[in-house]
């Protein structure tokens, strides 16, 4: 138990002990989240425990995410999340705020593509020299007029070589 906790309100969220609340204060891993709010903190996502919401703002590990707006916020799937104001993703166990991506136009393509308005990503990172208009996710992975993908990875179709 934490030395400055309330202890008739003190609870536990989660099976590490990472996230815990009383009545006045939210804690990650001991420590005061500054500035979450105790009785709308929760978790937004099961699967991955790490990312919570408050009336206010998102937190991710416990850290605010600068410039997030918690009643806009939208999980589109276990690879892309947004907000009014940016498209977030997970990569390699790091989150963070897609550079670019327009959150009004972003949708999921599948296989871990999605697409905005002007590129192509595959799990958070733009996918270079995609065709946005005529990508698509397909049997092999993706292609587009162009080529063929296997993540990032872009192969150029044989007919185009020549």
């Amino acid at each position: 138990m934490l030395k400055d906790a309330d202890y008739n309100t003190f609870t536990v969220f989660d099976a590490d002990n990472d996230f815990s609340k009383d009545k006045a204060h939210v804690y990650y891993k001991g420590k005061v989240i500054m500035g979450a709010d105790a009785h709308t903190f929760q978790p937004l996502f099961y699967h991955y425990a790490y990312l919570w919401k408050d009336k206010n703002h998102l937190y991710l590990f416990g850290k605010l995410l600068p410039g997030s707006d918690s009643d806009s916020f939208q999980i589109i799937d276990s690879q892309y999340w947004k907000d009014k104001n940016a498209v977030y993703s997970r990569l390699k166990d790091k989150d963070y705020i897609i550079a670019g991506a327009d959150p009004q136009t972003f949708r999921l393509l599948g296989r871990g593509y999605g697409v905005d308005k002007n590129n192509v990503y595959h799990v958070g990172e733009k996918v270079e020299g995609a065709d946005r208009a005529t990508f698509y996710v397909s049997t092999y992975g993706a292609e587009d007029r162009f080529a063929i993908y296997q993540g990032k990875n872009r192969k150029l179709k044989s007919s185009d070589r020549e």
